[in-house]
């Protein structure tokens, strides 16, 4: 480090001047602080001046880049330190607004790509929580057919199901009807409602508990009332396939178009199989069966479905009722072919 002696210092402090422009003003009475330039990072928008005071003396900025104030030199003795020119330093007011700004413009980018990230996951979530189940699920059945002209005749049906999952239950309600005139005149009229519940203790087996009511005005039973409970498997649980089979037992008490009544201890048995065609057809089959001492009734309920638009389908069915035992002058078997629309939800 050189020394400069009190006579000279005015003539080296002015040959300083080209190097220190801007930064240290020639008249500056302190001792010249030691500068150095620190680096804020990568990616940060400048830099920023340190003055440090030697042993002795106070921590003043330097005049051009702090703008601290100027007063006549005085005598004395430096140390001068002589690190990179900063000439061209910039401004540490500048410095800092141009790195606030920096960290606010990066905050604003940051939060436009959060908010657009938002906006283009929002429909993808709305979709995920529509494709999601919950513990509701059902189906509404109307279809009606009218002519007019030689015969006038009507024909309506009906039919509504709702189910309720949770954990390994499943409960069940179902209604339906049937009416048909003609010429004015009712020819068919059957109504029924039923509630079933599942309790799932396997993947594949269950014990179940059922009531069926029904009344069929042209059958020869006024009203017929099962109470059923049983064992149920589900013997083809695939994707396209399923087929489950039940049996159990309870009672029955019946009510006779004669007047008649009768009450009896019954055995039930039924399958229940469904071909998934394709994504928009759909097949099933039903069959069951509640024979008891005075009577043996037998049902079987073939549909064929195909999808028409979201959940609304195109439903062709056929249904065959039969009682084994009748009064006098009573067909055994009825047998009602509908075509209808399915909402399901």
């Amino acid at each position: 480090m050189p020394r400069v002696t009190r006579d000279s210092s005015m003539s080296l402090v002015k040959a300083l001047r080209s190097d220190f422009a801007g930064v240290v003003h020639a008249h500056e009475p302190r001792r010249m602080g030691l500068l150095s330039r620190t680096q804020l990072g990568v990616g940060d928008i400048g830099s920023r001046v340190l003055a440090r005071g030697l042993p002795g003396g106070r921590c003043d900025g330097a005049q051009g880049v702090a703008g601290t104030g100027q007063q006549p030199v005085q005598g004395g003795e430096y140390s001068i330190s002589h690190r990179p020119d900063y000439s061209n330093a910039a401004n540490l007011d500048g410095i800092l607004r141009g790195r606030i700004n920096s960290e606010i413009k990066n905050m604003y980018l940051r939060s436009l790509c959060a908010i657009a990230a938002i906006c283009i996951a929002a429909p993808t979530l709305a979709q995920e929580e529509e494709k999601e189940e919950g513990p509701w699920a059902g189906k509404a059945t109307l279809g009606y057919l009218a002519t007019s002209g030689n015969t006038d005749s009507t024909s309506l049906n009906a039919a509504f199901e709702v189910s309720y999952t949770k954990n390994k239950w499943i409960h069940a309600f179902k209604a339906a009807a049937i009416n048909s005139t003609e010429d004015e005149v009712t020819t068919a009229e059957a109504y029924e409602a039923g509630f079933k519940s599942e309790r799932n203790f396997s993947e594949h087996n269950y014990l179940f508990g059922q009531l069926h009511w029904r009344k069929d005005r042209f059958s020869g039973y006024d009203t017929q009332f099962a109470q059923t409970v049983g064992y149920g498997r589900r013997l083809i649980d695939s994707e396209k396939h399923k087929l489950n089979a039940e049996i159990g037992a309870g009672a029955r008490q019946s009510d006779l178009a004669d007047g008649t009544e009768e009450s009896e201890t019954i055995v039930r048995g039924s399958m229940n199989y469904a071909w998934k065609i394709s994504e928009n057809a759909r097949f099933t089959q039903l069959v069951a069966v509640e024979s008891g001492s005075e009577n043996t009734y037998t049902e079987s309920v073939t549909k064929l479905s195909a999808s028409v638009i979201g959940n609304l389908a195109l439903v062709a069915s056929y249904t065959v009722k039969n009682n084994s035992e009748v009064p006098v002058g009573t067909e055994n078997t009825d047998t009602f072919t509908a075509l209808s629309l399915e909402y399901t939800f």
